[in-house]
Order: structure tokens, then C-alpha cells, then sequence
């Protein structure tokens, strides 16, 4: 008896052996790998803190600037809006924009110009700042006292000064960082011309706007599934997260990109938007196994960031339908055809 029930024990592990040797394995058609992180191309927004064009005749309101002027000539030097074309005496302006700008005259009246046209802005205190003007500076015989220059809280943030004698007129959009100045609070800029003996000034389309880089999400997701012994066509469930790991103040949209083409696959929720950093979704997958039955099927599932399709995770998927009793039968009739005195030995253990 104690000899049969050895044998025995030997019988069972031999079959056991050649069970999992025989699984078959199935893998899914989906794209193999784990999270990837890279870096993520950061578009810049724009928000505009400043914008005038003088395109309503009037620097007064809508925006309000203030003019000063310490100028002695006979008022011609003085800052007022001019319409385009505007011709003085040793040229023209001709703008680009709206048909108005503001303009100074200094050698009209060979006077001294000391003019200067003031407003405040307020700033977000979000990102780098910067301003953008259009220009016509036109200048006598020196680059020491005939200037046009920015200031920005009394600070000087752009200066020209052409040299030579009757120069050529500089005539263009110019662009200042100021960024140093968006820290949330309310500030002046000052246009000032500057001449003793010059010709003109006029600027337009004076623009600030901040520069912020939005925040950006960063899909994680966390779980694994794995069903075991599973009879074919059943229906099993279980869960895995979703989560937001980016930059504070970020939103992630969502979707499932692929999942095994083996079995019946459902998703609650297949996808989501809006998801804040701290917040965790959590996925419930209903999977109908397959018909085959003595088969491992292995596969991933694979999330995708909506509006980054670099940035994905998966979820690992593994689903193993049991051994029939069929083959082990087939495993005798195997034994027995091969090895008849251990077929005779096996018939006589079963």
C-alpha cells in the first residue's frame, strides 16, 4: 500500500509538470512598454496688460495717458495725437496702423523738447513681460542730446540715439523685456523725447503683454490585472487609477488608447476630462474571457493623454483559462502508446 501510494504521488507530479509545459500562450496585438516620461514642448500664452493704438483720436481715455511737457518752444513740440500722413518740415510719417499716433515737433518752433507721455499699468505677476512700440525717431546733430527713450517706473528700459550729422530717421517696432516689473503691482511707463534742436518723435501700438508658460499634466495610472483559472466565457472585474501627477493647476483630459484584442473588454470610465492634480480616478474593467480553454492570454492596456500623445501608461493584463480534463486524458493515451509498461503501471494507480 505504501509503495502504490508513492507511486502514485510520482504519477501526479509527473502530470502536473507536463500540464504547464503544455499551456499554450497568447499574447495581445498591443504596443509593449511602460510609462514613458519625456519633455514636454511648453506653448507659451499671452496675456495683454496694455494695448493702445490711438486709433480713437484721443490719448485722454481708453486708455488715459498723462502729457508733460518742459519744453520752451511755441507748443508745437508739445505731444498731440497726428493723423497719417503727417508731414513736418523736414519730412513725413506714414504709419502702419490706424491712421492715428502721437506725435512732437521740436524743430517747428526751434525749440527745446522735453516731452513726455505718461500711463500706468497694472501687471498678473505671471511670466516674463514685454513691451513693444512702433517709432519714428528722427534726430539733428546729436546723439548726446537728441534722444528718445522708456522708462518704466522712472528706470530707463530703452534708449535711441542716432549719431551723425542729419542722420536717416529710425523707423520701426521696437521690443523691451521688462519682465523685471511683473510682480503684481501697478507701474508707470514714460515715453519721453528728448531734443535741443531736433526734428520729431512719433510712436504708436504700444503693447505690454505677460508671457506664461500654462501648466502642464502628466498622466500616471497605477494597478495590474490578472485573473487565474478562469472558465472560458465567464465574466471578471477589477480596478486600477488613474491619476494627474503634473503641475499644480493643471487639467488632464484622458482617454484609453488600445486594449487586448482577446475576450470582451469594458471600461467605466473609458476616458475623462478636467482631472486637478490630487484627485484620483478609479477605473472598474469587466473583461468576458475567451473561449479557448488551456490558455494563458497576456496583454496591456494603454492610456494616453489626450492632448500629449507622448505622454501614456499601461496597464499590464494576464488571464489563464484552467486545463481540461480532455488532456489529460490525451496525456495517458500519450503515456501508454510511448511507454506501455508505464501506461499499465498508471492504469492500474487511476
Amino acid at each position: 500500500m505504501k509503495k502504490n501510494n508513492i507511486l502514485k504521488g510520482a504519477a501526479v507530479l509527473l502530470i502536473a509538470a507536463v500540464m504547464i509545459l503544455s499551456t499554450v500562450s497568447v499574447t495581445a496585438n498591443t504596443t509593449t512598454g511602460q510609462k514613458v516620461v519625456t519633455p514636454k514642448a511648453n506653448t507659451t500664452g499671452k496675456a495683454i496688460i496694455l494695448s493702445d493704438d490711438f486709433e480713437d483720436g484721443d490719448y485722454t481715455s481708453n486708455p488715459t495717458w498723462t502729457m508733460i511737457s518742459n519744453g520752451n518752444g511755441n507748443g508745437l513740440e508739445d505731444w498731440e495725437i497726428k493723423t497719417d500722413p503727417w508731414d513736418y518740415a523736414w519730412g513725413t510719417v506714414t504709419n502702419h496702423g490706424t491712421g492715428f499716433f502721437m506725435g512732437s515737433d521740436s524743430d517747428a518752433g526751434a525749440a527745446l523738447a522735453d516731452e513726455t507721455m505718461e500711463i500706468d499699468f497694472d501687471t498678473d505677476g505671471l511670466g516674463g513681460m514685454i513691451l513693444e512700440y512702433w517709432l519714428h525717431f528722427r534726430s539733428f546733430a546729436s546723439e548726446i542730446t537728441e534722444y528718445f527713450e522708456v522708462l518704466v517706473d522712472g528706470t530707463q528700459v530703452d534708449h535711441i540715439a542716432i549719431p551723425g550729422s542729419n542722420p536717416d530717421p529710425f523707423e520701426g517696432v521696437r521690443t523691451v523685456d521688462i519682465s523685471t516689473y511683473n510682480d503684481g503691482e501697478t507701474h508707470t511707463l514714460s515715453m519721453h523725447f528728448y531734443s535741443d534742436w531736433g526734428y520729431v518723435a512719433a510712436f504708436d501700438d504700444v503693447v505690454i503683454t505677460t508671457e506664461i508658460e500654462p501648466s502642464m499634466p502628466d498622466l500616471d495610472c497605477d494597478g495590474s490585472l490578472s485573473w487565474a483559472d478562469i472558465t472560458p466565457g465567464e465574466t471578471v472585474i477589477d480596478t486600477f487609477t488613474v491619476e494627474n501627477i503634473g503641475d499644480d493647476g493643471s487639467m488632464l483630459n484622458w482617454e484609453i488608447e488600445s486594449y487586448p484584442d482577446w475576450g470582451t473588454f469594458t471600461f467605466d470610465p473609458d476616458g475623462g476630462t478636467g482631472l486637478p492634480i490630487g484627485e484620483v480616478i478609479t477605473v472598474d474593467v469587466e473583461v468576458v474571457a475567451p473561449e479557448d480553454p488551456e490558455t494563458e492570454f497576456t496583454g496591456e492596456i494603454v492610456l494616453v493623454n489626450s492632448d500629449d500623445p507622448e505622454d501614456t501608461c499601461t496597464i499590464e493584463v494576464v488571464l489563464v483559462t484552467p486545463q481540461s480534463q480532455s488532456l489529460i486524458l490525451q496525456f495517458f493515451d500519450m503515456i501508454a502508446q510511448r511507454f506501455p509498461i508505464l501506461g499499465m503501471i498508471l492504469a492500474a494507480l487511476f
